[in-house]
């Protein structure tokens, strides 16, 4: 399997483990395995059968594991299951609304050696729409942001 195919397994298996009514052991331990396969490309440290079980009593941090969905399959997003599995992500923690955009820098280059100067930015959102409007100022909107490998943080 490649990197991308790995970490679309892993969220795969996570998102349904989080999808279930109650917690099931069965499915938590797939997740965990696809982890220990895929683990040094995601976002998400640690994951083991204790952080499956407070991922999944605990609803509010569907949003952080959206997040880290958008972030690791960002570079994948031409793909249409890694496209799926950010979509339902962000359904799953009820941030499929118009006032919340994802947004991940996968690049930049600064025009000069000042970080405040001009640069040339990539960026890969979940919707082009919801980013426009933004950056319109239409819409009060929570930004969910990441930075690629390439990007450190600035």
């Amino acid at each position: 399997m490649n990197n991308c195919e790995l970490i679309i397994e892993f969220y795969e298996k996570l998102l349904l483990l989080l999808r279930y009514v109650r917690f099931n052991t069965e499915v938590a331990e797939d997740a965990v395995n696809a982890y220990q396969k895929a683990g040094h490309l995601v976002s998400l440290v640690p994951f083991t059968m204790t952080d499956a079980r407070e991922m999944f009593q605990h609803r509010e941090e569907h949003v952080l594991v959206a997040e880290s969905a958008f972030q690791d399959l960002a570079p994948y997003l031409r793909i249409p299951m890694a496209r799926r599995v950010v979509r339902d992500f962000i359904r799953l923690s009820e941030t499929d609304t118009e006032s919340d955009t994802y947004v991940h820098v996968a690049n930049r280059r600064l025009l000069g050696q000042d970080l405040d100067g001009p640069a040339v930015v990539t960026v890969v959102v979940n919707s082009y729409r919801t980013f426009t409007n933004l950056i319109a100022g239409y819409v009060e909107q929570n930004v969910h942001g990441s930075y690629g490998y390439k990007v450190p943080e600035i």
